[in-house]
């Protein structure tokens, strides 16, 4: 069992079509979060949204608060399938480089140019295809500042993705791979922010993540 989903509020035992009905009210909240932020998170727009009355928001979630830990852990959960295709592309990428034999200081510098391509594209590729998510997850993060139940929540999935992480740059053979690991998803998150705001420059964020890499990784 995670960490999200030990920590989830008890709610009603449901019907097989009242959690389809419950699925719907947690996509129509996170349609407005993506739309308009939290703050216009009401269980009257929540019910018009995902087409359900305003009596079923309320049965299945006693109040709005429960509401948004409940949505913020089924993002999560749905979520979990790009951070694990990104992994695995990642891992197949430094398996077929051979970087167990990288012997010289050329080899690892082409090494290293390589993961700023792939993660430069991971980037963009997450704002360009998953703004919504992207804005999402920001808004959550926000929220987390004030809220104590979604900052567990938060902190659960930054531990994943921190594991994730400090195992990519336990391969690069950084001095310190955990450490490492909070100073890329720092760098990682800074440039999703930027890209959403400011538009994507490639050319900065390819600037921006070989400068990092190519100094964790002492080349």
């Amino acid at each position: 069992m995670t960490d999200i989903e030990s920590s989830r509020p008890q709610r009603r035992k449901i019907t097989t079509g009242g959690e389809r009905k419950r699925i719907d009210i947690i996509e129509g909240v996170l349609r407005i979060i993506s739309r308009e932020g939290i703050r216009a998170v009401r269980h009257r727009a929540v019910a018009t949204e995902a087409g359900v009355s305003l009596a079923a928001t309320t049965y299945y979630f006693s109040s709005l608060h429960d509401l948004l830990v409940e949505s913020f852990s089924y993002w999560c959960v749905k979520t979990e399938a790009e951070i694990e295709e990104f992994r695995a592309k990642a891992q197949a990428f430094l398996e077929s480089s051979g970087f167990q034999n990288l012997q010289s200081e050329a080899s690892r510098q082409g090494l290293v140019n390589a993961i700023c391509q792939l993660t430069t594209d991971y980037v963009i590729e997450q704002v360009e295809s998953g703004r919504e998510n992207r804005n999402i997850e920001l808004a959550f993060r926000h929220e987390a500042l004030r809220d104590k139940r979604l900052r567990e929540r938060v902190q659960a999935q930054d531990h994943s993705m921190l594991e994730n992480i400090s195992a990519f740059h336990r391969i690069l053979g950084t001095a310190d791979p955990e450490a490492d690991a909070e100073i890329s998803l720092a760098v990682l998150l800074h440039l999703e922010r930027q890209a959403l705001m400011n538009g994507v420059e490639r050319e900065k964020i390819e600037r921006v993540l070989c400068s990092h890499f190519h100094y964790l990784a002492g080349t």
